[in-house]
């Protein structure tokens, strides 16, 4: 725990060796407390604040720890809990993961595997907590009803997060970059409702759907008369977004030429219906996406510069879904929970296998393709539970199957998702200490620290 603050550990078991073990191996690492009975421990959840619970799952007397556990998710008590079980078979493991546990040991655990476990839950926890606070903080300062954050644990989706929350209140233009399904329009609704235009419309244009031929109308409107066909007048998106923010999704689809439109209505803040010869104040945020490098677009001719510059005032990046692999169960909870209500099977779960599949897949179409394909899933699944052969198979690889290049990536990969923000945190942000422990410059080290999320703000010294 942070601050020199022990965390407070309930050991839970009706042998009082297995407690005293427990105790033994933890040692001076946390502040430990044990009871022997099913009695004792729902009156210390109920009573005391535990930072984590270790809870045997065979309990001897009256209700057992998998009932305790059932007892305190109930209740919203969300202390982590890691199970102890002599029999960590698949299907007791799965039923403590399905009943809330955040992890599962065997009886007799070495001293490693147990520290390794708390440490696991303890930090979970933290992060759990700090995206819990930054939630309130939303709600208390700028009175929404709903936080709209994006879901996950990960230092990158928290880094979004809080730029999000310094970003909504301005009314400084945005720019949201990122691939296709990573929830850029998810980022543009909670800049809006977390603005102080939230009362005002919403509207949302993606610019790679509109034809150039009906371009100009559908963003600016038109007057009857304006072109063959124009019967009767039409308000375009901007009229329609007045008061509130106007999202442009794809930007860099538009054409040059209504580029150049774009660019007379944020410079002089109005705009003309098409055919019409009367001005309208133009009254709103703009915030505008894209999947592409307009950077790239710029030197190719195909991207105003003092468009780009008008529209980039902020810039937020959301990342990858691969470059956050620990959001994948969490964004994966998050639709199964949503999937028992719309699919009628109150008992969805996700067998361990399958989960295990979608933590090793690429997912290049990010969170879209994550939801898509369990809610294929969940249609196909036999019972409720939806397992491995319920994906689709393109999820389902063989390493044996796998080039030597795909297997190194996907190994290397993993390697740095876990290496850099551990380097980061032994070091306590201390850049020099990490360039000289990892022997690369001081330059991949921020491109690294940018690619994982970790915020250079957030704790150490930077130096």
């Amino acid at each position: 725990m942070s601050d020199g603050v022990l965390p407070r550990i309930l050991v839970v078991d009706d042998d009082p060796n297995a407690v005293a073990d427990f105790i033994d191996m933890l040692g001076d690492s946390a502040d430990c407390a044990g009871v022997y009975s099913s009695d004792e421990a729902l009156a210390a959840v109920n009573s005391t604040s535990f930072d984590l619970v270790l809870l045997d799952y065979h309990l001897g007397d009256g209700v057992s720890g998998e009932g305790i556990l059932k007892y305190m998710r109930e209740r919203e008590i969300a202390t982590p809990v890691i199970m102890i079980s002599k029999n960590a078979d698949f299907r007791t493991v799965r039923k403590a993961w399905h009943g809330g546990a955040d992890d599962f040991l065997g009886k007799t655990p070495t001293r490693s595997e147990l520290r390794d476990a708390v440490e696991r839950c303890l930090d979970r926890a933290l992060v759990l907590r700090a995206n819990e606070a930054l939630r309130r903080d939303v709600v208390n300062l700028l009175g929404a009803t709903e936080s709209w954050l994006l879901s996950g644990t990960s230092g990158a989706i928290q880094h979004v997060n809080r730029e999000i929350v310094a970003i909504a209140p301005t009314e400084s233009r945005v720019l949201i970059t990122g691939e296709t399904g990573t929830g850029k329009e998810r980022v543009a609704r909670a800049l809006h409702e977390l603005s102080n235009r939230k009362a005002g419309p919403y509207v949302a244009v993606n610019c790679g759907a509109i034809s150039p031929a009906r371009a100009e109308s559908e963003l600016f409107g038109h007057v009857a008369g304006a072109f063959t066909g124009a019967t009767h007048h039409r308000r375009g998106r901007f009229e329609e977004a007045q008061g509130g923010t106007l999202f442009l999704d794809e930007v860099g689809e538009m054409s040059l030429d209504l580029q150049v439109m774009l660019l007379r209505v944020l410079e002089e803040r109005e705009f003309r219906r098409m055919g019409g010869n009367s001005t309208i104040k133009s009254d709103v945020r703009l915030v505008c996406a894209t999947n592409a490098e307009l950077d790239a677009k710029l030197r190719a001719g195909l991207f105003r510069n003092d468009l780009l510059q008008r529209i980039r005032v902020e810039t937020i990046h959301v990342p990858p879904l691969r470059e956050r692999r620990e959001d994948i169960s969490v964004l994966a909870l998050e639709f199964l929970t949503a999937l028992r209500k719309s699919h009628l099977k109150k008992g969805l779960g996700i067998a361990d296998a399958a989960l295990r599949a979608l933590l090793d897949y690429a997912w290049p179409g990010n969170i879209r393709e994550l939801q898509n394909s369990l809610e294929r899933a969940a249609r196909s699944c036999q019972n409720e539970q939806i397992d491995v052969h319920d994906l689709p198979a393109r999820m389902i690889v063989d390493p044996r199957t796998m080039s030597y290049t795909e297997a190194r990536d996907r190994l290397l990969e993993r390697f740095h998702h876990e290496y850099w923000p551990s380097m980061w945190k032994i070091c306590n942000g201390n850049k020099t200490e990490m360039q000289r422990i990892s022997g690369i410059t001081r330059q991949a080290i921020d491109k690294i620290l940018k690619k994982y999320g970790i915020d250079p703000g957030e704790s150490g010294t930077g130096d």
